[in-house]
């Protein structure tokens, strides 16, 4: 089996997805054996359902904000995935930096969440 390896600007979108995923949930400021189980689980509502008990219903609402800003990572990564052509070096750095700038503001201490993105259903997410 041949082992893939990566380019540099692939390494980096990589890094920063990683990154902001792991941001958005220590935005969430929850125990680490809970933090376990939101990083295995795929789905945000299946993240807030098993969290959902331990919060008061103000916590709540909070907590499905900031659940919102991990759904809203993944969608923004995937929409890119097929809207960028792999050529678009200039566009795909371009979306690196905004991603850092991005992940500034995750970790900054005053962060309350995203409202809900839409869905390519036109639904609300956790809502």
């Amino acid at each position: 089996m041949v082992a893939k390896y990566h380019s540099g600007l692939q390494k980096q979108v990589l890094e920063s997805y990683r990154k902001l995923l792991k941001a958005s949930i220590r935005s969430l400021g929850i125990s680490k054996q809970s933090m376990a189980a939101t990083v295995t689980s795929e789905r945000s509502v299946d993240i807030a359902l098993t969290l959902s008990n331990s919060f008061s219903e103000s916590q709540q609402k909070s907590l499905v904000k900031k659940l919102n800003a991990y759904g809203a990572i993944r969608i923004e990564f995937r929409n890119n995935v097929t809207r960028l052509a792999p050529s678009a070096h200039a566009a795909i750095e371009h979306l690196i930096r905004k991603a850092n700038k991005s992940l500034d503001l995750l970790a900054s201490p005053g962060f309350d969440g995203v409202s809900g993105p839409r869905l390519p259903t036109g639904r609300r997410f956790l809502t």
